[in-house]
């Protein structure tokens, strides 16, 4: 249980990339293989440890990725006054 009370589990790699605190973090892998949790992950990670959740920017490549993380994130996180939410692009 992380310690905003939230539950992943990660690989010893998807960890090593949610543990990454400062910079931009780029994860690629095929489907299936997790991103949508470690991205979660290392969110929810960057509010606990008090991060504005206006200032982190979360993107996908389809709308059907970034409802799937706004879920996920908001399920573990509550709702956050002006975050908008994942951003789909093209």
């Amino acid at each position: 249980m992380g310690p905003g009370g939230w539950e992943i589990r990660l690989s010893a790699e998807q960890q090593a990339a949610a543990d990454v605190l400062h910079g931009a973090v780029r994860v690629v892998a095929g489907a299936g293989t997790g991103k949508t949790a470690v991205i979660a992950a290392r969110f929810r990670r960057l509010l606990d440890l008090g991060a504005d959740p206006a200032s982190i920017l979360v993107m996908t490549f389809t709308e059907r990725a970034a409802s799937e993380m706004r879920e996920r994130i908001l399920a573990g996180s509550g709702p956050f006054g002006s975050w908008p939410g994942p951003t789909a692009g093209s």
